[in-house]
């Protein structure tokens, strides 16, 4: 099992979100050799040649796209953010639009995870589209638009 699917399955806590989350995800970064290190984000996991960060945020519009924000500018190679739909601030998919429109996000790999369903949603999907489509050869890419057909004009 990948390192990204043991971050999702993990499950709400009843008490002590934050710590009991941090705790959990600082234990599944240790069994994959990643070890926590100081950051602005909630939890940043880091080893030789790999970086995640991780924010858990259940606040408002404006506290989402702060937490969107740093990590961005973290320049992690997978950023996770986790909420919980019961805080009903933004939807999975209202927060993904969110991060497209207002930031670039470059080859950055980006999971948003609702704890209370345990559903996520993937932004990689676009960017590795975009990178297959430009890295084509120029005989396979897709060539311009045919013209429009030609109609006979009426006769009187």
């Amino acid at each position: 099992m990948e390192f990204e699917e043991h971050i999702i399955k993990v499950k709400k806590p009843q008490k002590n979100i934050h710590e009991t989350l941090e705790r959990e995800y600082c234990k599944i970064g240790e069994s994959f050799g990643y070890m926590p290190v100081q950051s602005p984000v909630f939890l940043m996991l880091k080893k030789k040649g790999s970086q995640v960060a991780i924010e858990a945020q259940f606040g408002r519009q404006d506290e989402i796209e702060r937490s969107l924000s740093r990590l961005v500018k973290s320049e992690s190679d997978l950023c996770v953010f986790v909420t919980s739909s019961n805080a009903r601030s933004m939807r999975l998919e209202e927060v993904r639009a969110l991060l497209l429109r207002k930031f670039a996000i470059k080859s950055q790999k980006y999971i948003f995870i609702d704890i209370e369903k345990g559903r996520s949603v993937c932004t990689k999907s676009a960017w590795e589209k975009f990178a297959n489509e430009a890295s084509r050869p120029e005989w396979a890419r897709a060539g311009p638009m045919p013209p429009p057909p030609l109609f006979r004009k009426k006769q009187a």
